[in-house]
């Protein structure tokens, strides 16, 4: 798992690779620390269902990907 960081060091993401493409969870932040969204890739093309909330942590936006 790879993970991405904003300039303060906080954590803004979280993903997988595979063969230069995303695979896998698939996690960000917004900067004040609440999840930002989150959902799964296979081999790049996103998959499943896929959920964003909005900076105070509230769920904003649900949908599923094929």
């Amino acid at each position: 798992m790879a993970e991405k960081q904003f300039q303060d060091g906080a954590l803004s993401g979280e993903d997988d690779y595979s063969d230069g493409q995303r695979d896998g969870p698939w996690r960000r932040w917004h900067d004040n620390g609440n999840l930002l969204d989150e959902g799964t890739c296979n081999l790049g093309k996103k998959t499943g269902e896929w959920i964003t909330f909005n900076k105070a942590g509230e769920e904003v936006k649900r949908r599923v990907h094929r």
